[in-house]
């Protein structure tokens, strides 16, 4: 039987590296020029919906107490009921997987009783158990493929929980090599992120536990500053990633070490994304961004109820779409749209300059042009009234030349914002109307 196990768990291992791969080429191609917009849905419920997963800019799943399932195809101008056959899924449901509309698990780990896992192929129609346990709570489940997965629970006799599947999450028997528990140690439902062969999860008493080798073997690290529990954490990339608790940390070394990061806002920071240098993070009614790598943020969206979890696709390239879930049936969408697109035209101007948009005022796309005499790095951003950065257009190193970009403001609101260049020896800043 343990053979069977170790040689199914090398098979998960190997086609999952193959399959994140793919995403991390496809994340690679994509940068941060794009606007985002954030609009409140209609879920249909007034229950607390706990956990979400964005399948795609157009599917995506939500699901929380009282066995509330929700899911859309497009866009969520339309949220169905994915639990309607009620009496299989008992209790509240703390966090939903889904690969597509159809194909989805879920985990309820109720403190005084067994712990299951549920699975759905006809979107939510019908649901089966395919998991149970008396102890171990599952916190959450991980989907690397449409065969290959892992669930992560809490310690059984001094032994993290950990399972894992190769027959698309019908049965889930143990990973022999999951990691030795502290006493008292528990896990939270956002606190687990994969990036094959990587892979972290938070723990109470304020320690990450990583694995580089798909989970054949495991070490902890304390992170310096929440030395409690841990909520969430994400990784944009293998070596830069953030973990939360009632305040957050950064690693910039693949989560061996963790310095603490200053963050706005009150209360608990339960649900973190992002991708590339841009992150998300969910804490009491409020959506903070930041757009350079967590060192700074600002407030996107503001809901009267509070959030509780983010989460957008995993293999999407481009602008993301993304949602926020949380108290109340509260459903958020955000929407992103490409706010700048360059055209280089082959002459060396002798100095630097930016020039005044036009047209201005604009509604919604203006044109900047911009000189540099020589090789260097350009940020060109813009900035709303209050200082707040808007939206990044330009975040790389260029050749000498005359650019001309085209800033599209779809996701902006009427108002006075201003663009500044800068480079190593030059900044210019100017002002600009959009008018809608």
């Amino acid at each position: 039987m343990e053979n069977k196990i170790t040689k199914t768990y090398a098979f998960i291992s190997a086609a999952a590296a193959i399959f994140f791969l793919n995403i991390c080429n496809i994340q690679a191609q994509s940068g941060n020029n794009c606007s985002y917009s954030w609009t409140d849905q209609s879920s249909g419920t007034l229950n607390l919906f706990y956990s979400v997963k964005s399948v795609s800019g157009q599917v995506c799943w939500a699901a929380g107490s009282n066995g509330t399932v929700r899911r859309t195809t497009d866009g969520g101008n339309t949220w169905l009921n994915g639990n309607p056959n009620t009496g299989v899924i008992n209790g509240d449901i703390f966090f939903i997987e889904a690969l597509d509309e159809n194909n989805a698990w879920v985990t309820t780990s109720p403190p005084s009783s067994n712990t299951f896992i549920f699975r759905t192929t006809n979107g939510g129609t019908n649901w089966v158990q395919v998991y149970t346990n008396s102890g171990g709570n599952i916190n959450g489940i991980k989907m690397v493929s449409a065969s290959n997965g892992f669930a992560f629970g809490n310690p059984v006799s001094g032994t993290w929980n950990i399972l894992v599947t190769s027959n698309g999450g019908a049965n889930w028997p143990a990973l022999p090599t999951a990691p030795a528990s502290v006493i008292g140690e528990q896990g939270f439902r956002n606190s687990i992120y994969v990036n094959m062969p990587d892979m972290w999860f938070g723990a109470s008493f304020g320690s990450v536990y990583r694995s580089t080798n798909s989970g054949l073997n495991w070490a902890f690290h304390l992170t310096t500053g929440i030395n409690n529990y841990i909520f969430a954490v994400h990784f944009n990339s293998d070596t830069l990633g953030l973990a939360s608790g009632i305040s957050m940390v950064k690693s910039t070394n693949s989560g061996v070490s963790y310095f603490p990061a200053s963050v706005p806002g009150l209360g608990n920071i339960n649900g973190i994304d992002g991708r590339n240098n841009e992150f998300w993070y969910v804490r009491g009614t409020q959506v903070y961004r930041s757009t350079d790598g967590g060192d700074n943020w600002i407030s996107v969206y503001s809901n009267s109820n509070t959030l509780v979890d983010v989460d957008f696709p995993d293999n999407m390239s481009g602008c993301l779409t993304g949602w926020a879930v949380g108290y109340g049936g509260t459903i958020a969408k955000m929407t992103g749209t490409l706010t700048g697109s360059e055209e280089n035209q082959i002459n060396i101007p002798d100095n630097y300059s930016l020039k005044q948009n036009y047209p201005n005022p604009f509604n919604p796309v203006t044109k900047i042009n911009y000189d540099i005499p020589e090789n260097t790095f350009v940020t060109l951003k813009i900035f709303d009234m209050l200082g707040r950065e808007a939206a990044v257009l330009v975040k790389e190193t260029k050749q000498a030349g005359s650019y001309t970009v085209e800033f599209s403001a779809s996701g902006l609101t009427s108002g006075v914002y201003f663009y500044r260049l800068e480079t190593a020896g030059y900044s210019d800043i100017k002002k600009m109307i959009l008018l809608k």
